[in-house]
């Protein structure tokens, strides 16, 4: 059954919209965090395609090659993630610093919202 007018209509304007955000947005799902939807902003910033690294997991090693610093920034994230599940709240926005394919250093301001199963995050420099 093809989906009703109202949900490509309201679809649509979603990647209307994310398509010419000035933030990096990506929408995964699920424990493996697969992804759905990079926007172009994304690509231009990071340097990585979807097809390059089609989940977070393949993504992570490249952006944090260093894995001290990226298992440091997987331990705060994951605090942050606590603090918000106890507080019953958002999770604080964290700043990083990025390693983009070719080889640059950027400073990256992440947020992040989950519904249901799909995962949000958005960034900016």
């Amino acid at each position: 059954m093809p989906p009703a007018p109202a949900l490509r209509e309201s679809e649509a304007q979603f990647k209307a919209l994310a398509d010419t955000s000035p933030l990096a947005i990506y929408l995964s799902e699920d424990i493996e965090q697969r992804y759905e939807y990079i926007n172009p902003t994304a690509v231009r910033l990071f340097g990585y395609t979807r097809e390059e690294t089609p989940t977070l997991a393949q993504w992570w090693p490249l952006a944090y090659p260093e894995v001290g610093y990226r298992h440091a920034v997987a331990q705060e994230w994951q605090r942050r993630i606590e603090h918000a599940i106890a507080m019953g709240s958002a999770i604080e926005p964290m700043e990083t610093v990025v390693t983009c394919k070719d080889g640059s250093l950027k400073h990256i301001l992440w947020g992040y919202q989950s519904i249901g199963a799909r995962n949000y995050a958005f960034a900016k420099t």
